[in-house]
């Protein structure tokens, strides 16, 4: 691609205005004194940078060797219409080469190329800045890519292109092509691991949601969002089949269980959901009691498809279980233990006893004692 670049830079009429130009350097930056063309055609500003280790980016292929050219101005010419390319440099033999984003490989400056003149495209876009030392952009609210214009097809993404540890809002995009984008909350452990969260549920959220709420999701703050069911579907479909569910209890822990496989179908299969066995449960700290154990929440609602108060899809004939306990879900019948959508110990006096936060196998006095939020997330 980038011999046919060359040939069409030449292709242009040698009497054309076009190829007269003289290249200005002020402040560490190229200005081109040109036609309108060639003000198109160079449509990124190159600032004058430093360019470092040379041979490495050769080896690992950051880099490549173009042909002979006649200026500065033919070679950031071919990078501008390349999206992958970050700048450009110039040897005393007047060889262009052309660089890609190496930060993957390289960090810090051990070698400066000082036989190069290097003009860096300084184009990140969406907030991005460019950094000196790794030579590429370092994207914000979770774009990625050399420039910044992509969203991530993955959260793993967000890794590849530097975001440190913590939570970010991003929108999917797994096939790269602006379509079907996917809004999740990635969260980036220390260990190099990513998560994305389902739920997150304080008790002071009203979850009496429509089938088109619980579909479509929300985000309300960091404290409680849903990521809704066409959402999680999706996300399901990318390969994020562990399951965790989380108990937190502030200073007292946590307890939590894990779902192996867990596959939730779309709308044409009414949100069933699979799994392929659950791990027992796990405490994150020893000053839970021991008579607590977060019990099985969904393993006995496999293969039942999901109701709201306006979609009734229970098994039950005579009762409308999520209007019955103001939340959503896989219900069997009425009696449910479980109701993670429920209502925390601010709403004790106000709600009845039914649409209170309740989990097989924890005491509720205890629950409401020490509750302080449920988690709800996928792993790869």
């Amino acid at each position: 691609m980038e011999v046919d670049l060359i040939k069409d830079f030449h292709r242009r009429p040698k009497n054309s205005i076009c190829s007269i130009w003289t290249p200005v350097i002020i402040s560490s930056v190229l200005f081109v004194v040109a036609t309108k063309c060639d003000a198109q055609l160079l449509s990124n500003t190159f600032k004058r940078d430093l360019l470092c280790d040379i041979n490495e980016r050769l080896l690992y292929n950051c880099s490549s060797k173009s042909l002979k050219l006649r200026s500065m101005l033919e070679c950031t010419s071919i990078c501008s219409k390349l999206d992958n390319c970050i700048g450009v440099s110039m040897d005393r033999n007047e060889s262009c080469f052309l660089h890609l984003d190496c930060s993957s490989y390289i960090s810090g400056c051990g070698s400066p190329a000082m036989d190069h003149i290097y003009m860096a495209k300084s184009s990140c876009s969406n907030g991005g800045r460019y950094d000196n030392i790794t030579l590429s952009c370092v994207c914000v609210d979770s774009w990625v890519g050399p420039f910044c214009k992509n969203r991530p097809k993955d959260c793993k993404d967000l890794i590849t292109y530097g975001y440190p540890e913590g939570h970010y809002r991003a929108l999917l995009d797994p096939n790269q092509d602006g379509n079907d984008l996917i809004p999740v909350v990635c969260s980036i452990l220390h260990s190099g691991f990513t998560s994305i969260y389902i739920l997150r549920h304080t008790g002071n959220t009203h979850f009496n949601l429509t089938l088109h709420d619980y579909m479509n999701g929300f985000f309300l703050s960091d404290e409680n969002m849903w990521i809704g069911l066409d959402h999680w579907s999706a996300v399901s479909a990318l390969g994020y089949d562990t399951l965790f569910i989380v108990l937190g209890f502030g200073d007292k822990g946590m307890l939590y269980r894990q779902y192996r496989t867990f596959m939730l179908n779309g709308s044409k299969g009414k949100y069933r959901f699979t799994h392929r066995g659950n791990d027992e449960n796990g405490r994150g700290s020893v000053v839970l009691s021991t008579s607590n154990k977060l019990g099985d929440c969904f393993g006995p609602y496999q293969n039942v498809p999901f109701s709201a108060w306006d979609h009734d899809n229970d098994v039950n004939p005579s009762e409308n279980c999520a209007a019955k306990t103001g939340s959503g879900w896989w219900f069997q019948g009425c009696d449910n233990v479980c109701n993670i959508f429920g209502w925390g110990v601010d709403f004790l006096d106000t709600k009845p006893s039914n649409q209170m936060l309740s989990v097989i196998g924890v005491d509720n006095n205890y629950l409401m004692s020490h509750f302080e939020h449920i988690l709800i997330y996928v792993q790869p």
